[in-house]
């Protein structure tokens, strides 16, 4: 689950890894956990982080991102502008 932890922070999603970790629980056991492709295991932590940054902008809530052009980090707002950092 560190693995999970990192990928998480790492691409924005707030400290509460809750999302991330119930895309984990759709499996009927740990064991089924353990077994997963690598493959298989970053699909479901891509969806986790991709479902939470919606969840998080849909609610009114900045979320941050990279322009590769300008080579810097803004937030984005609902309403579409951006505060860069």
């Amino acid at each position: 689950m560190k693995k999970v932890d990192s990928i998480a922070k790492a691409s924005g999603v707030g400290q509460d890894s809750t999302k991330v970790t119930s895309v984990f629980n759709r499996s009927n056991s740990v064991q089924e956990i353990n077994n997963l492709s690598d493959e298989e295991e970053d699909n479901r932590v891509k969806e986790a982080v991709r479902s939470e940054i919606e969840h998080t902008f849909a609610i009114g809530i900045p979320v941050s991102e990279y322009d590769v052009e300008r080579q810097k980090i803004y937030l984005l707002y609902s309403d579409g502008h951006r505060v860069y950092l």
